[in-house]
Order: structure tokens, then sequence, then C-alpha cells
């Protein structure tokens, strides 16, 4: 168990262009979106899980993880549920991940893990472009991005590049169920098997 690290899963957004539902909850083969990108971290290698979100607070307590919601009323985006994960832990990093993104990397939080030095923020990068919220934050961020919620910024990427981001690229696409057909077909087998 690294009692350096906790992780935060972000199911707290609105689900615009999903209709309004909530993300999380969504299913795929059977599960919701949330539990695949939990399932996909041994837990020998994190000590607390904790999911954010702001609606449906029952379904996600009955898993058994403690729920953050976000300190900040009207859903203010990524970055509220971000900043209640870095008030609610106590170790030195927080590796942050979207409930849409059900195939991560086989590789993804030891390649973070091990880049932590290089920045205060590490986020994964593919060549279609960054991927902001999967990303390794230490705790020492919080002021920063106080400061940022404070101002109305809602910008994870403005927030990233004040706090000083280094960018870890992946072989692997990451497959961002944004929407309905995104969701459609999409297989829940790990990109480490494709």
């Amino acid at each position: 168990m690294n009692k350096q690290l906790d992780v935060l899963i972000l199911c707290g957004g609105e689900g615009r262009r999903m209709g309004g539902q909530d993300k999380g909850l969504i299913e795929l083969d059977g599960l919701p979106l949330w539990q695949h990108v939990r399932a996909q971290l041994p837990q020998s290698s994190y000590r607390k899980l904790w999911l954010s979100a702001n609606r449906n607070l029952d379904a996600y307590r009955s898993s058994g993880h403690p729920v953050l919601t976000d300190q900040r009323g009207g859903f203010s985006g990524p970055l509220a549920g971000i900043e209640a994960g870095l008030l609610a832990t106590d170790a030195e990093y927080l590796l942050v991940l979207p409930c849409d993104v059900p195939q991560l990397p086989a590789k993804l939080l030891p390649t973070l893990w091990q880049a932590r030095g290089q920045a205060p923020v590490i986020r994964a990068r593919h060549a279609d472009g960054p991927q902001p919220l999967v990303c390794l934050v230490a705790r020492q961020t919080l002021p920063l991005l106080q400061h940022a919620l404070d101002h109305g910024e809602r910008r994870v990427q403005y927030w990233q590049r004040q706090a000083g981001v280094a960018e870890i690229e992946f072989d692997a696409a990451f497959t961002n169920v944004n929407d309905a057909g995104a969701l459609h077909g999409l297989s829940a087998t790990p990109l480490a098997s494709r």
C-alpha cells in the first residue's frame, strides 16, 4: 500500500452531453462507469479511494467508498471536485481520474507515480492530446486551486499550467465516454489486452 497516495474518481458532472444522466452511474457491460475505473487500480497501490459526486449520493455511498461533494454550489466543474479531494486527503499525492474513461493504460499509475518529481501536477497525454483529468496532483497545489476557484476560474488546464504541469505520453489512446455514441459498442476490455 502506498501511504503517500490517495485516489479520487470524479463522478460529479452534469452529464449535459449524456442527456443529463449521471455519467458515473451509466452502465457499461453491466457495471457503472466509475466501477470500471476503480477495477483497473490495484488496491495495494493506494491508501484510500474517494468518489466525487453531487447527486445520487445514496447510490455512490452504497459502494462502501466514501463520497465527497463539492464545497461550492452550482456544479463548479471538476476543479471543485479536485478541491474536495485535496481537502479530504492527508496523503502527499492524489491520483485524479474521471469516471468516463473506463479503459486506462495498464501502467498508468506506476508511470505517473515515477514522474512525480517533475512537477506538482503530472498529467497523461496521448497523440490525440492531453488528458487533463487523468493526473497525479501534489497536495501542496490546494491553495492555488482554491485561489483559482475563488476568482471564478473553472478551466482545469489553466490551473494545471499555473500550478506547474508535466505531461507523460502514453501509447494507448484514452477512450472518453463523452456522449451516447462513444458508449455504444464500447468494450470494457482493458487497453493493454487489445
